[in-house]
């Protein structure tokens, strides 16, 4: 069962490398590469333990099917850039605030010190 869930996910992985490499984004081809050698390692692994019962091996089959489907059908970059934005967004009104609050502070003192030189 453990292979059906990594068919999924290396070929997910290997879609969004496909795109990485189409839009020659070269950090990212590496890091996604680095990522796909590590899962093909656990995967030959299991396969040559496991040439003789192919029931083993289908599941495997199966969840690169998944996988694909999924990784044409969701795009991560849409993702990634969903997250970004979101998180430039909460950037800008936790700043907007501190500035708000020192305007607020700059509005207030000089009618403090004009209230004091009136005594």
């Amino acid at each position: 069962m453990i292979l059906f869930f990594v068919g999924i996910v290396e070929m997910a992985i290997a879609t969004y490398w496909t795109r990485t490499v189409n839009d020659a984004n070269v950090r990212m081809t590496g890091v996604v590469t680095g990522i796909n050698f590590t899962i093909w390692y656990f995967v030959i692994r299991q396969v040559v333990e496991n040439l003789d019962n192919w029931y083993a091996i289908v599941p495997y089959g199966a969840g690169c099917v998944a996988g694909a489907m999924l990784g044409v059908a969701i795009d991560l970059d849409q993702i990634i850039n969903r997250i970004t934005r979101l998180r430039d967004c909460a950037t800008r009104k936790a700043s907007a605030v501190r500035i708000h609050k020192g305007k607020a502070e700059t509005a207030v003192s000089p009618i403090a010190v004009d209230y004091e030189h009136l005594r």
